[in-house]
């Protein structure tokens, strides 16, 4: 009987060692490096600097090696004129919600001109309507590509101020809106004259407007020294008030329409300057005389 032969041992085939390098670029992504990968970034690493390096050298070479630096402003410039060739220069502009503000005004005050809708300055642009006499508010609305939409809206006059020979509407703020021509005032407004009317105007008719019997006389007020009001009623009569407190002399002069007889025929004057009297006086014209002389009654208190 023959022996028995055991085959030999083999040996387990030896493991192969995959090296693991990070390769996309992204910190914490590693991956087995593909065969030719090292190769390959090598050759791209060295086409950006290449590349880097002639960008810089041509820079150089266009700029006289840094003597030559265009200004900040040439080269907006020349951005400019690109986006207006690629169809972004504003070829359009509407205007609505204005009345009295002429459309030359709003373009100069835009400043758009040489400028694209990408490079305009909104905000600026919206300011500098806004200072126009007559803007209250603007908006502006950017439509692409070249179209550029500007709502207005206008400020409303609330008296016409008589400032010497010259006429003009102002609003509640006593904003000065424009001169207007005698025969082109609106009616319905109240007639304000003299330095500083305009701003004291809206305090003046908060108080006017607690006597309504009053309001509905006057035809015009005129601001003294910037710091009181005569009031000129329908009846021709001039009421002077006193300094501070419009709202007492307002006062003063309902209990005086109601004490005295005949304070409503006209050419009569009502001074109510000094505190607790009232002096009212009648213009008499003297023959042969410019001017005129006043035939006073006492001060009678209040």
């Amino acid at each position: 009987m023959s022996p028995k032969v055991r085959p030999a041992a083999t040996r387990p085939p030896a493991r192969q060692v995959i090296e693991f390098k990070r390769i996309s670029g992204v910190e914490g992504v590693i991956g087995p490096i593909p065969p030719g990968a090292q190769r390959t970034l090598a050759r791209r690493r060295h086409t950006l600097i290449a590349a880097g390096f002639v960008g810089a050298l041509a820079f150089a070479a266009s700029t006289g090696f840094g003597r030559h630096v265009r200004h900040a402003d040439a080269v907006s410039g020349e951005i400019d004129r690109l986006l207006v060739a690629m169809g972004f220069g504003i070829n359009e502009i509407s205007l609505t919600g204005h009345k009295h503000t002429p459309d030359q005004d709003v373009f100069k005050a835009l400043g758009a001109g040489h400028a694209t809708l990408l490079t305009l300055d909104v905000d600026a642009a919206r300011r500098r309507v806004e200072t126009l006499p007559w803007i209250e508010t603007a908006t502006l609305v950017r439509i692409f590509p070249d179209k550029l939409r500007v709502e207005l809206r206008e400020r409303k006059p609330s008296a016409i101020w008589h400032d010497g020979d010259r006429t003009a509407l102002v609003d509640a703020e006593g904003r000065l809106l424009s001169f207007v021509a005698p025969s082109e005032l609106p009616s319905g407004l109240p007639h304000i004259a003299g330095a500083g009317a305009p701003i004291a105007a809206a305090e003046f008719r908060k108080s006017l407007a607690r006597f309504p019997s009053i309001a509905a006389r006057v035809r015009l007020a005129r601001r003294i020294g910037d710091r009181r009001w005569d009031i000129e009623l329908t009846n021709g009569i001039r009421v002077k008030l006193a300094a501070g407190d419009t709202v007492a002399s307002l006062e003063r002069l309902v209990h005086v329409e109601h004490e005295i007889r005949g304070l409503d025929r006209g050419n009569r004057v009502v001074d109510l300057t000094v505190p607790r009297s009232v002096a009212i006086s009648t213009p008499v014209p003297v023959r042969g005389a410019a001017r005129s002389t006043a035939r006073d009654t006492p001060a009678r208190p209040l």
